[in-house]
């Protein structure tokens, strides 16, 4: 076996793993004439699939079921596919293409690609060297983009049916690797600065503001605590609440002023901190004073 892959001892005919490659089987083709007629009708082209989905979450529990809902695979290519790909994207002119010339000089950019490619350090494949014995008669890659979403429920039996080739362990975690690139941050066109800020400005208006009413920190407070000192409560409850609390803080702010300014009177009048400190005190504390403030 190729060090790719598992050795028998190790394979698992009892559950799939992350990298298991999947045969066309009858059960197989029948599952993608229903929901993938293009896979099927394509069996030359896409002969195997490969399952993308984690290991651990299609390990099977005591009801048979596994922790995934789907079960993602994605085709399985001739090696030559790849490479011919890759070739294009040097043939920059159509009659390169049509008449199947390049650029000699590019060689050394297929050969540093095929590099990659054998290690499976080049995003978007994942090499698969032939394996006769079980049924992989030339070199093949996985091209990890053109993934299908199974349901497990329905699904898992058929494809674990179909299982003929297990990853080794450590080359699991490598296609894990290059799939989690796959659905990593993409680069796409950001919105300009001006455009975002009237975007996100819009949706405050419509679904934020709107949504719910925002109290300011100190009013939210206290409207919480003396929410909690009632029994139950209602909207009308609330209302009078906050605006009582509202009320209560628009006095405390307009009677710190007006004792501000006393005090700065005081000071001009050059009497002592220590007095000032006292009146500032009986001030904040008279009812009266306070009652006055309106």
């Amino acid at each position: 076996m190729h060090f790719t892959y598992a050795e028998e001892k190790a394979f698992s005919s009892k559950c799939l793993c992350q990298g298991d490659i999947i045969a066309r089987t009858d059960g197989v083709n029948n599952l993608l004439e229903k929901i993938h007629p293009y896979y099927f009708e394509n069996s030359e082209k896409y002969p195997f699939f490969i399952v993308l989905t984690q290991t651990c979450d299609l390990v099977r529990r005591n009801d048979g079921k596994c922790n995934s809902k789907y079960i993602t695979i994605a085709a399985v290519r001739p090696l030559e596919t790849a490479i011919e790909r890759q070739i294009t994207q040097y043939q920059y002119e159509e009659c390169e293409k049509e008449l199947k010339f390049c650029n000699e000089n590019k060689k050394i950019k297929i050969r540093q690609f095929l590099e990659r490619l054998f290690n499976n350090n080049e995003p978007n494949y994942f090499f698969l060297r032939q394996e006769t014995s079980k049924g992989l008669f030339s070199d093949y890659c996985a091209f990890l983009h053109l993934s299908v979403a199974l349901k497990s429920n329905l699904n898992y039996d058929t494809l674990l049916k179909a299982k003929i080739i297990q990853l080794e362990e450590s080359f699991q975690h490598k296609l894990g690797y290059l799939t989690g690139q796959i659905y990593s941050r993409i680069g796409t066109q950001d919105w300009d600065k001006p455009s975002l800020k009237s975007l996100i400005d819009n949706c405050f208006k419509d679904h934020v503001d709107e949504a719910r009413i925002w109290l300011k920190d100190s009013i939210h407070k206290k409207a919480v605590e003396k929410l909690k000192e009632c029994a139950s409560w209602n909207r009308e409850d609330f209302d009078t609440i906050v605006n009582d609390v509202s009320f209560s803080e628009k006095l405390e702010t307009k009677k710190g002023k007006v004792i501000e300014i006393i005090s700065n009177i005081l000071k001009e009048a050059k009497v002592d901190s220590a007095s000032i400190d006292k009146i500032r005190r009986k001030l904040s504390n008279n009812s009266e004073f306070s009652s006055r403030i309106k």
